[in-house]
Protein backbone atom coordinates (compact mmCIF):
# COMPACT_ATOMS: atom_id res chain seq x y z
CA UNK A 1 0.00 0.00 0.00
CA UNK A 2 1.29 3.88 -0.71
CA UNK A 3 -0.12 6.91 0.73
CA UNK A 4 0.85 9.84 -0.42
CA UNK A 5 3.84 8.61 -2.39
CA UNK A 6 5.17 6.96 0.98
CA UNK A 7 5.10 3.22 0.63
CA UNK A 8 3.63 2.08 4.46
CA UNK A 9 6.49 -0.14 5.35
CA UNK A 10 8.25 3.53 5.14
CA UNK A 11 5.27 5.40 7.01
CA UNK A 12 5.76 4.10 10.54
CA UNK A 13 8.77 5.56 10.80
CA UNK A 14 7.45 9.31 10.27
CA UNK A 15 6.64 12.19 12.70
CA UNK A 16 3.06 11.96 12.56
CA UNK A 17 2.70 8.22 12.45
CA UNK A 18 5.10 8.30 15.96
CA UNK A 19 3.59 10.94 17.62
CA UNK A 20 0.50 8.76 16.89
CA UNK A 21 1.89 5.73 17.88
CA UNK A 22 2.92 7.13 21.21
CA UNK A 23 -0.40 8.78 21.79
CA UNK A 24 -2.58 5.13 21.37
CA UNK A 25 0.19 3.26 23.78
CA UNK A 26 -0.26 6.39 26.37
CA UNK A 27 -4.20 5.98 26.24
CA UNK A 28 -3.51 2.23 26.54
CA UNK A 29 -1.57 2.38 29.91
CA UNK A 30 -4.15 4.74 31.10
CA UNK A 31 -6.91 2.60 30.39
CA UNK A 32 -4.90 -0.52 31.64
CA UNK A 33 -4.46 1.16 35.03
CA UNK A 34 -7.89 2.17 35.12
CA UNK A 35 -8.77 -1.39 34.83
CA UNK A 36 -5.95 -2.38 37.59
CA UNK A 37 -7.41 0.02 39.91
CA UNK A 38 -11.35 -1.39 39.49
CA UNK A 39 -9.84 -5.34 39.65
CA UNK A 40 -7.97 -4.15 42.82
CA UNK A 41 -10.82 -2.29 44.44
CA UNK A 42 -13.22 -4.82 43.74
CA UNK A 43 -10.94 -7.72 45.13
CA UNK A 44 -10.16 -5.58 48.26
CA UNK A 45 -13.91 -4.57 48.90
CA UNK A 46 -14.61 -8.63 48.21
CA UNK A 47 -12.15 -9.43 50.85
CA UNK A 48 -13.46 -7.23 53.76
CA UNK A 49 -17.21 -7.64 52.76
CA UNK A 50 -16.60 -12.05 53.36
CA UNK A 51 -14.81 -10.70 56.60
CA UNK A 52 -17.77 -8.16 57.62
CA UNK A 53 -20.95 -10.46 56.63
CA UNK A 54 -19.50 -13.71 55.16
CA UNK A 55 -19.57 -14.43 51.35
CA UNK A 56 -22.18 -12.90 49.25
CA UNK A 57 -24.20 -14.62 47.14
CA UNK A 58 -23.21 -15.17 43.39
CA UNK A 59 -24.95 -12.92 42.11
CA UNK A 60 -24.38 -9.77 44.52
CA UNK A 61 -20.26 -10.77 43.63
CA UNK A 62 -21.41 -10.31 40.11
CA UNK A 63 -22.93 -6.78 40.83
CA UNK A 64 -20.00 -5.81 42.98
CA UNK A 65 -17.29 -6.68 40.59
CA UNK A 66 -19.60 -4.47 37.86
CA UNK A 67 -19.46 -1.58 39.56
CA UNK A 68 -17.54 1.54 38.73
CA UNK A 69 -14.46 2.65 41.01
CA UNK A 70 -16.43 5.17 42.28
CA UNK A 71 -19.05 3.11 43.68
CA UNK A 72 -16.58 0.40 44.81
CA UNK A 73 -14.66 2.36 47.17
CA UNK A 74 -18.14 4.18 48.34
CA UNK A 75 -19.11 0.52 48.81
CA UNK A 76 -16.11 0.31 50.75
CA UNK A 77 -16.65 2.59 53.52
CA UNK A 78 -20.10 2.22 54.03
CA UNK A 79 -19.12 -1.47 54.74
CA UNK A 80 -17.66 -0.68 57.90
CA UNK A 81 -21.03 0.14 59.28
CA UNK A 82 -22.53 -3.70 57.96
CA UNK A 83 -23.83 -5.85 60.42
CA UNK A 84 -24.72 -8.08 58.19
CA UNK A 85 -25.59 -9.46 54.70
CA UNK A 86 -28.97 -7.62 55.20
CA UNK A 87 -26.84 -4.44 54.67
CA UNK A 88 -25.44 -5.58 51.56
CA UNK A 89 -28.48 -5.87 49.99
CA UNK A 90 -29.77 -3.04 51.20
CA UNK A 91 -26.74 -0.65 49.89
CA UNK A 92 -26.78 -2.55 46.19
CA UNK A 93 -31.05 -1.70 46.13
CA UNK A 94 -30.14 1.93 47.09
CA UNK A 95 -26.97 2.17 44.71
CA UNK A 96 -28.81 0.93 41.65
CA UNK A 97 -31.85 2.57 42.27
CA UNK A 98 -30.30 6.05 42.88
CA UNK A 99 -29.12 8.11 39.61
CA UNK A 100 -25.70 6.87 40.14
CA UNK A 101 -25.26 8.98 43.45
CA UNK A 102 -22.62 6.88 45.34
CA UNK A 103 -23.16 4.62 48.13
CA UNK A 104 -26.66 5.18 48.59
CA UNK A 105 -26.83 4.73 51.99
CA UNK A 106 -29.38 6.72 54.07
CA UNK A 107 -27.25 5.71 57.49
CA UNK A 108 -24.11 7.15 56.23
CA UNK A 109 -25.58 10.90 56.59
CA UNK A 110 -26.54 10.17 60.38
CA UNK A 111 -25.18 12.83 62.86
CA UNK A 112 -23.85 10.11 65.21
CA UNK A 113 -22.78 6.61 64.02
CA UNK A 114 -26.15 4.13 63.48
CA UNK A 115 -24.02 0.81 65.50
CA UNK A 116 -23.83 2.27 68.68
CA UNK A 117 -24.57 5.76 68.35
CA UNK A 118 -21.70 7.12 70.44
CA UNK A 119 -19.46 8.38 68.36
CA UNK A 120 -19.95 10.54 64.94
CA UNK A 121 -20.46 8.63 61.71
CA UNK A 122 -18.25 9.43 58.94
CA UNK A 123 -19.20 11.91 56.53
CA UNK A 124 -19.55 11.12 52.50
CA UNK A 125 -16.56 11.39 50.42
CA UNK A 126 -18.35 14.73 49.47
CA UNK A 127 -18.84 16.05 52.56
CA UNK A 128 -15.63 15.52 54.36
CA UNK A 129 -13.70 18.64 55.62
CA UNK A 130 -11.12 19.87 53.38
CA UNK A 131 -7.40 20.56 54.64
CA UNK A 132 -7.18 23.95 55.56
CA UNK A 133 -5.07 26.19 53.25
CA UNK A 134 -2.02 27.48 54.92
CA UNK A 135 -1.68 31.28 55.33
CA UNK A 136 1.18 32.69 54.28
CA UNK A 137 3.85 33.40 57.44
CA UNK A 138 4.31 37.13 58.29
CA UNK A 139 8.51 37.66 58.61
CA UNK A 140 9.32 38.57 61.72
CA UNK A 141 11.74 40.87 63.23
CA UNK A 142 15.23 39.92 63.74
CA UNK A 143 16.63 38.45 67.64
CA UNK A 144 19.32 40.93 68.86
Amino acid sequence: MVIAGIPSKDLRHTRAAQQWIEEGRQEGEAQGEARGRAAEAAAVTMRLLNRRCGPPADASTARIQALPLEQLEALADALLDFTGPGDLATWLAAGTSSSGAGNGSSRRNAKSHPACGSHPAVAPAAQQRQPAQRQPVKPRKPCR
